[in-house]
């Protein structure tokens, strides 16, 4: 079967992309702090590596409804 990262069309309906430059990433967004913080934990806990980056933007014109 296909990888099925490699066939997501970005449409916002999962919180999770591939890497725009690294195949070997997988890009997770979350809503709020709250809860990047607990998968932050999640995967501290497991022994996962992974990488955070924070951004903070102003909401897109979809999310302003």
């Amino acid at each position: 079967m296909e990888n099925p990262i490699d066939s997501i069309v970005d449409l916002g309906l999962v919180n999770y992309v591939k890497h725009p430059t690294n195949p070997n990433y997988i890009v997770y967004r979350f809503p709020d702090k709250n809860r990047a913080d607990s998968f932050q934990f999640e995967l501290e806990q497991k022994g996962i590596w992974f990488e955070r980056c924070l951004l903070y933007t102003s909401p897109s014109p979809r999310d302003r409804g």
